[in-house]
């Protein structure tokens, strides 16, 4: 006798289908948390040119694209971080 697999079964076309909230729940969470620590890292890598210049070590202040790329970093860290726990929290249904 062969032993059930125990798996799991998503109803995606029938009645437990609701496209809006999933998509909520699978995109604009995430964006919006890749958001809020893309703003994060930007605003450490603000405060620390800030206090820099205000100190003294440097005497011009301006940002260039790795900050840019740095704060995208916090982004996809953000995105990701979000997106795999909204996977997790289907997946441990």
């Amino acid at each position: 006798m062969k032993k059930a697999i125990p798996s799991i079964e998503y109803d995606f076309l029938g009645e437990n289908f609701q496209l809006k909230s999933r998509f909520k729940l699978f995109f604009l969470k995430p964006i919006f948390v890749g958001i809020f620590f893309f703003a994060l890292f930007f605003s450490v890598i603000l405060i620390t040119k800030l206090s820099t210049y205000f100190l003294g070590s440097t005497s011009l202040f301006g940002f260039n694209i790795y900050d840019i790329l740095f704060s995208l970093i916090g982004f996809v860290l953000g995105f990701l971080t979000e997106f795999l726990r909204q996977i997790k929290r289907v997946f441990s249904r």
